[in-house]
């Protein structure tokens, strides 16, 4: 009996130890995604910040053509610095709307 009990008892924990061998690779695959998709995430964002950064740019060039007092009626900022500077500014106040939705 003891020898049945025992058999039986090895037979489950192989299966307990494949299960838990696959929950691990299971939960390595998910890291492995999550990774994935962060840099995914990651690479989207500067590719954005990229397309938008050059379309602010030229805004920014334009705006320095307008006289000043357009320039703060129409986009709303100051001059507070050079042109990569607003550029900058402009950019980061609205990628966070192109990751509302």
């Amino acid at each position: 009996m003891t020898s049945l009990t025992h058999s039986a008892f090895d037979a489950m924990s192989d299966r307990g130890t494949s299960a838990v061998a696959q929950s691990h690779s299971a939960d390595t695959a998910a890291a492995r995604k999550r990774g994935s998709t962060r840099r995914a995430d990651r690479l989207e964002y500067r590719l954005i910040f990229a397309l938008a950064f050059i379309v602010f740019f030229v805004v920014a060039i334009a705006a320095r053509i307008m006289p000043r007092a357009w320039r703060e009626r129409v986009l709303g900022l100051p001059h507070r610095g050079g042109i990569v500077s607003d550029a900058r500014s402009m950019v980061t106040s609205s990628i966070p709307f192109a990751f509302m939705a």
